[in-house]
């Protein structure tokens, strides 16, 4: 994750790169993303963007139930 500060449309963003977690643990991948989602409240960003295939529904549907969409 980091933070950014470009033009529009992303301006101040958080982004998530790539999110593992060894083993392989859906909960913690959920305390993770969570945890990110406050800190960019805190920062007061205006979006988080994360890097996905497009074919990938299983990652896509992990990031939607966090509220993030495309």
């Amino acid at each position: 994750m980091y933070s950014g500060h470009e033009p529009a449309p992303y301006g101040h963003h958080l982004h998530i790169g790539a999110l593992y977690t060894l083993p392989d643990d859906a909960a913690a991948r959920d305390v993770l993303v969570t945890a990110i989602l406050q800190h960019g409240k805190r920062l007061k960003t205006q979006r988080v963007t994360v890097n996905l295939a497009a074919n990938d529904d299983a990652t896509q549907t992990f990031y939607a139930r966090h509220g993030l969409r495309q």
